[in-house]
């Protein structure tokens, strides 16, 4: 017995059959996988800092902007270049644009704790709509 495919969205159709509350949905899972990634590991791995220790002796991570050092609880991992580009809205973006552009070589991450990325992305926001 054979199937019916027409039943069955075409791939490039997909997406355009997304309402705005599923493809946040979608969006919320690819950033959470995207905290898991070997690139955030890679990126944690490498902002070490290199003298400050915690108060039980474990790692803290360097600041990419201020320098000084955080437990990781107080850092946040931050895309040097905007996963959302300059002009455009998350919400014009294809999930695959989407996961590309989250999901960057290492080169593009930094480290910066909650205050400093705090900042960075409200400059970013305010140059979006200059």
């Amino acid at each position: 017995m054979s199937e019916d495919k027409s039943k069955y969205p075409k791939q490039e159709n997909f997406e355009g059959n997304l309402d705005k509350k599923t493809k946040n949905s979608i969006i919320n899972f690819i950033r959470l996988s995207f905290r898991r990634s070997p690139q955030v590991q890679e990126c944690l791995k490498k902002s070490i800092h290199p003298t400050v220790k915690g108060p039980r002796g474990g790692k803290m991570y360097q600041c990419a902007k201020c320098k000084e050092g955080f437990s990781q609880k107080e850092v946040q991992i931050d895309h040097i270049e905007a996963v959302v580009p300059k002009g455009k809205k998350q919400v014009d973006m294809s999930l695959d644009e989407y996961a590309e552009r989250l999901f960057c070589s290492v080169e593009n991450l930094q480290v910066l704790d909650k205050e400093c990325h705090k900042v960075k992305s409200q400059e970013e926001r305010m140059n979006k709509t200059k």
